[in-house]
């Protein structure tokens, strides 16, 4: 399992945290890529990211 620690991108600005599985969790290009299944994928820039943790390869990210 993974978790996204991450600044909305709504007006709000609120703090978001998902779970979701290591697999559909990717970081590309300076952006982390969430898998939604079905061709469908949400992109977070790195600067919003404040923390990511995937089990699958026991490391951690605090930004």
């Amino acid at each position: 399992m993974a978790t996204i620690e991450y600044e909305s991108a709504q007006p709000d600005r609120e703090v978001e945290c998902e779970e979701l599985p290591d697999e559909a969790l990717e970081y590309t290009k300076d952006q982390w890529k969430i898998d939604r299944g079905d061709g469908v994928y949400t992109y977070i820039p790195r600067e919003r990211v404040y923390s990511v943790t995937k089990s699958e390869q026991t490391a951690s990210h605090t930004f």
